[in-house]
């Protein structure tokens, strides 16, 4: 009887096809984010922008508020677009140069060492991802607050329609 806890070479095989796509998809979503938040950022900063150009010669109280507490906003955007931008290291086991060294060790241990090293760094490239995600999230939260804000000054007649 064969033991049931033996590696199925044919299922590592299977697996590291597998892994493969699986970490260069979780690449992909790391560009698309951060394609995200320099949107987002470019967006958020012409709001500003508008508005500073916009401003007439009397500004009402209220308005001026408002414009205040978007700038406030706009800060946080970019503070979250330039956290979530910020280099990370992301873990990618299937490189030769690091394992150009065990290339004497039997096939079927690289394999199993190469599907180990990639399910950790799976695990950790995912919580970079998710922290990207996050950020990207907030930030889009925060420049339609901002874009609130500017819409309530225009109504209120700080900015020049």
């Amino acid at each position: 009887m064969s033991d049931p806890l033996a590696v199925v070479p044919e299922t590592v095989d299977a697996l590291l096809e597998h892994t493969v796509p699986s970490l260069q998809r979780q690449y992909g979503t790391a560009d698309a984010l951060d394609q995200k938040a320099v949107g987002i950022l470019a967006v958020s900063g012409a709001l500003i922008a508008i508005t500073g150009a916009g401003q007439g010669d009397s500004a009402p109280t209220l308005a001026t508020a408002l414009v205040i507490a978007a700038a406030a906003v706009w800060v946080v955007v970019t503070a979250l677009c330039a956290r979530q931008l910020w280099t990370k290291r992301y873990r990618a086991p299937l490189c030769t140069d690091s394992w150009w060294d065990r290339r004497f060790y039997d096939t079927a241990a690289v394999k199993e060492q190469l599907l180990a090293e990639a399910a950790e760094a799976y695990a950790e490239n995912r919580a970079l991802n998710a922290a990207k995600a996050r950020a990207v999230r907030w930030a889009l939260v925060g420049a339609l607050v901002e874009t609130v804000l500017i819409a309530a000054a225009l109504a209120s007649g700080l900015l020049i329609a």
